[in-house]
């Protein structure tokens, strides 16, 4: 076989070398950004009767086509500023008990999550009996007042703001 004569068969189109890809991929930022903000889209499936929740979703996991006389769907978000590595930190340490059992400190998980919730909630779509929007109050630093706190947040259905929360520290990989 003559390997130094070699002729390109005229049907099949000729290769032209790689090209590199030109891409406009945005890049990972390794540092927090305090105004972004993380939003938590939920759907919230009720019993029309008596307004009970059956369930709550992720809002982009609901089949909307799918029409159900004895359900109904409400969509709710939550607003969150991310924390960064000092703030996690500072969280975890005011959160930390020394277990005698376990012979160390351990970060409780629910104070851990109060605050998450307390300082880094900063908007919602929710509403009241009239359909108007209820306000989140904060202090000069931007975190919910204490008041706020316990006649606001505190009173929201366990349920709802235990998906709101597991969802914002699974998505931001904060616990």
């Amino acid at each position: 076989m003559d390997t130094e004569n070699k002729t390109q068969n005229p049907t099949t189109p000729a290769v032209e070398a790689a090209k590199p890809v030109e891409t406009t991929d945005k890049k990972p930022s390794f540092f927090v950004d305090e105004t972004e903000r993380f939003r938590v889209s939920l759907s919230i499936l009720y019993d029309p009767k008596d307004g009970s929740i059956i369930n709550i979703i992720r809002s982009e996991n609901v089949n909307r086509e799918q029409k159900l006389d004895f359900l109904r769907i409400d969509d709710e978000w939550f607003e969150f500023t991310v924390p960064n590595y000092s703030q996690i930190s500072r969280y975890r340490q005011q959160s930390a008990f020394y277990s005698r059992q376990a012979g160390k400190m351990i970060c409780d998980p629910v104070q851990f999550r109060q605050f998450l919730l307390i300082n880094h909630l900063k908007d919602w779509s929710l509403k009241d009996k009239d359909g108007k929007k209820i306000e989140l109050k904060t202090d000069t630093l931007g975190n919910l007042t204490e008041e706020c706190v316990v006649n606001t947040v505190f009173k929201i259905s366990a349920m709802l703001l235990d998906h709101v929360m597991e969802i914002f520290e699974s998505d931001k990989q904060l616990s």
